[in-house]
């Protein structure tokens, strides 16, 4: 876990609360896009912001920009995981009909 800061501070620490964020503010946005092709999207862009600060928490600079990086890591690491879940859900809705 030594490689991936954002995921190990998530784990041992209380910043729960910023992955919390991230899965509201994806779940509005899955709420207002009703189209796949935006939601793949979000879940996309979701993943790229959560690998650059991934990456770019192992340079290490100053304290600042790590702990921006860490809250924005963490939230868009919620945000990948509300669309994966919305994406799971709307899937089945999909079946169904």
């Amino acid at each position: 876990m030594s490689h991936l800061p954002v995921l190990s501070e998530l784990i041992s620490s209380d910043s729960r609360l910023f992955l919390l964020i991230g899965v509201v503010i994806a779940l509005l946005f899955g709420a207002m896009r009703r189209d796949t092709e935006n939601r793949l999207t979000g879940l996309v862009v979701s993943l790229i912001v959560y690998a650059l600060c991934e990456a770019a928490s192992n340079i290490h600079t100053n304290y600042l920009i790590e702990i921006i990086l860490l809250l924005a890591g963490t939230a868009a690491l919620g945000s990948l995981l509300a669309f994966l879940i919305g994406a799971a859900v709307f899937g089945i809705k999909a079946a169904h009909h």
